[in-house]
């Protein structure tokens, strides 16, 4: 048992370090998009918040840029070791342990907050409820985007806090209800119209992906920057769309925000998507600045479908260009031949495969063959080892596998090495799948 838990304690370093050379890879490579992410916010100024939204979102696929070939070319190899000996370090075990922290904290949160939901009274105007679906719907609705938005659940909160929106499987709406009645009909409309074009356009799932994008960099202080912008833009880009979907006037719209960030309390549920965080008057005014440039553009609905597929094109080639420049996520070794004192005698493959076949994970050796391997190479012993389906991945790392040791006397007498167990094969599995 000692020896087991000692095992899986070494593996559990190794991850660490293994996590923590991928995670500062793709923390540089983050770093040296921002540039790209602020041209982008630069041309955009004053024009589309969705574009400015979307611009940010280009930071996510760089997580997968841990395999990335570009860090073994050249000068950038001198980056590359320096960042394997900061992860030979306790660094890899600090930096994970206070990600787990993190995370744990992030998910406890997450949590209570589903436990407060689920003690609110459901909001019972579903008149209202289906008129705003409609409108957020419009004419550009499909199908599973109806079907989505039907399954959206709204609260009623005693707390005076801004409306807000969560929940990818399971989505919901909770909105104020003081401030709820004493607004109008149209004033109501507005605002859960925000909270259901936040689902519509998929923002709870992009925030909670850079969510897991911030625990992972939590180290990076241009996330911090970033967070804040990327939640900005979002609302801004809410803001356009609601006021094209609910042919809503800017003026009227700008009052709504202004008066919710009047009578809430400055408390920002994280996480969520909020109509107004906080009392941050000047993000307000930023907001109704583009309100005033934006309602009256022609022709939205068709610059949004084109932002949409720039998007969706850009984000999908990112991802395929990162897919094309990167190792695989693991290599299955060939096969490698050991004398009876572990000392490695043949790497050829060729000459090896004439010998020795491996077939449903076992050897099938041929006899003739394998005698003029072992006098080609003078290998003598009463045991020789033949090592196959071992792991390797990038960065230079590796294990699981099986070894065969076969006798120079009888080549079918073998007997395998690899401990069939269950915390092996979990290791083998968390190797190949999960790093």
């Amino acid at each position: 048992m000692v020896d087991k838990l000692e095992t899986l304690c070494n593996f559990m370093i190794f991850i660490c370090s293994y996590s923590t050379i991928q995670c500062v890879k793709t923390m540089l490579m983050g770093i040296l998009i921002l540039p790209v992410i602020w041209l982008v916010r630069l041309c955009n100024h004053g024009r589309s918040a969705n574009v400015n939204f979307y611009g940010m979102l280009l930071i996510l696929p760089i997580a997968l840029t841990g395999r990335s070939k570009l860090f073994y070319q050249g000068h950038t190899w001198k980056i590359t070791d320096m960042i394997y000996r900061l992860a030979a370090t306790n660094v890899g075990c600090i930096y994970f342990t206070i990600a787990l922290i993190i995370l744990t904290l992030s998910i406890y949160k997450n949590v209570k907050l589903k436990r407060w939901i689920a003690g609110l009274e459901p909001f019972s105007d579903t008149a209202l409820m289906q008129r705003t679906m409609k409108k957020v719907l419009g004419n550009t609705n499909t199908f599973f985007q109806k079907k989505y938005l039907e399954r959206v659940r709204v609260y009623v909160t005693m707390q005076e806090i801004s409306p807000f929106s969560g929940g990818i499987f399971r989505p919901y709406i909770v909105i104020p209800d003081t401030l709820f009645k004493e607004s109008s009909d149209d004033e109501q409309l507005m605002m859960l119209a925000h909270e259901y074009m936040h689902i519509k356009s998929g923002h709870i799932i992009w925030l909670t992906l850079f969510r897991l994008l911030w625990i992972y960099w939590w180290i990076n202080p241009f996330m911090f920057l970033l967070n804040r912008h990327l939640y900005e833009a979002m609302e801004m880009a809410c803001d356009e769309k609601c006021i094209w979907y609910i042919n809503a006037e800017p003026y009227t719209y700008g009052s709504v925000l202004l008066t919710v960030a009047k009578n809430i309390q400055p408390k920002t549920v994280r996480g969520v998507a909020s109509l107004v965080s906080g009392d941050d008057y000047r993000r307000i005014k930023k907001r109704i600045f583009y309100i005033e440039k934006s309602a009256d553009k022609k022709r939205f609905f068709r610059k949004q479908k084109l932002q949409n597929m720039a998007f969706t094109l850009v984000f999908a080639g990112i991802i395929l260009g990162i897919h094309l420049s990167s190792y695989p996520k693991f290599t299955i070794m060939n096969e490698t031949l050991y004398d009876e004192n572990l000392k490695l005698r043949v790497t050829d493959y060729e000459d090896l495969k004439k010998a020795v076949e491996v077939k449903n994970g076992e050897l099938i050796i041929n006899h003739e063959e394998f005698a003029q391997l072992l006098e080609r190479y003078n290998i003598s012993g009463d045991y020789v080892f033949v090592s196959f389906d071992t792991i390797i991945k990038v960065p230079g790392c590796g294990g699981g596998g099986n070894v065969g040791m076969v006798s120079t006397i009888d080549y079918d007498d073998i007997f395998y090495l690899a401990a069939e167990t269950p915390e092996n094969k979990f290791m083998i599995f968390v190797l190949k799948y999960i790093l």
